[in-house]
């Protein structure tokens, strides 16, 4: 009993520090894009997820041994779903992005790479660095600068070489880059991955009644 009190502490404990950590970093990933048109609904995953793991903590913390018999019956459907729903939510809101950018940016316009900004991704065995091009390009007889895109390192680009954009008229804060249509489509590639991965065994589960 001793072991088992200790066991749901600690499990209990975990699940909320967890809880916490995507509670807040869906917070701010949610915050930071609450003017992205259209929204990337793939952002809500995180708070999400860290509301159910405060729930799962809190109710282990109070209820001991029943909550971590049905913890442990439910677990695996709950995981089970969390793939192929992720997949589906990266699938709809970069298809839906791409989408709404052909709509929207009507102008193609001349675009010069003036910087390159870096940054570092975690990689298996050491850190990757990722880089997103800075466009520079004329707008209503003034310079403005463009640095929204998407930071990968599929894709090479020159200072002071010249890429053809398309522009939203009205706000050229929004602008389709298909040189660097490598990063969209890595996103897909990833979404449809998770479908695949665990698309045989919802199937299995489904078939024997699981």
């Amino acid at each position: 009993m001793l072991f088992c009190s200790k066991l749901e502490n600690h499990t209990g404990i975990l699940l909320v520090l967890l809880g916490q950590f995507f509670l807040v970093i869906g917070l701010i990933a949610v915050i930071c894009n609450r003017k992205a048109k259209p929204y990337p609904f793939i952002v809500l995953v995180f708070p999400l997820a860290g509301i159910a793991l405060l729930v799962c903590g809190i109710y282990i913390l109070t209820k001991g041994e029943i909550a971590l018999s049905m913890l442990d019956q439910y677990a695996p459907y709950i995981l089970i779903w969390i793939f192929p729903l992720a997949g589906i939510m990266m699938i709809a809101g970069t298809l839906g992005k791409i989408r709404y950018l052909k709509q929207v940016c009507t102008q193609e316009v001349q675009a010069k790479c003036v910087d390159i900004e870096s940054a570092s991704a975690a990689g298996t065995h050491r850190r990757k660095h990722v880089t997103m091009p800075v466009y520079s390009i004329s707008y209503n007889g003034e310079e403005k600068l463009l640095r929204k895109g998407m930071y990968t390192n599929l894709n090479h680009f020159e200072i002071g070489a010249y890429y053809n954009i398309r522009i939203n008229p009205t706000n050229p804060d929004e602008y389709l880059d298909e040189n660097n249509r490598k990063g969209n489509n890595l996103i897909l590639i990833l979404g449809v991955v998770l479908l695949v991965v665990t698309l045989p065994a919802i199937v299995y589960m489904y078939i024997n009644g699981i």
